[in-house]
């Protein structure tokens, strides 16, 4: 679904996260390539402490997955816990394009 909506919004910047730690490099960079998402920013939690690292990201962030962010031009942001669908995902594009 990501694949597709990056193909279909290619303006758009998408970064992912993955909150595993380095020892999953390896897996992690199969899951992107498999999904063909390895030319989207990716970066993976390092091996310090997760829950600060979390809570850098967001402090109302407990750590449920996953996790996504919206950021409009005016550096809003909108976080969504859990699996979303295309329409959601969407929708909140064009919130933070219009």
């Amino acid at each position: 679904m990501l694949y597709n909506i990056h193909q279909k919004h290619p303006e758009l910047k998408i970064v992912m996260l993955s909150t595993d730690g380095p020892s999953a490099t390896n897996e992690v960079k199969g899951i992107l390539a498999r999904h063909r998402l390895g030319d989207l920013d990716n970066w993976i939690f390092g091996a310090g402490d997760a829950q600060k690292l979390r809570y850098e990201i967001d402090p109302s962030w407990h750590g449920e997955l996953p996790r996504t962010y919206f950021y409009s031009a005016a550096h809003t942001r909108v976080g969504k816990s859990g699996a979303l669908r295309s329409d959601e995902i969407e929708a909140q594009i064009t919130n933070i394009t219009h």
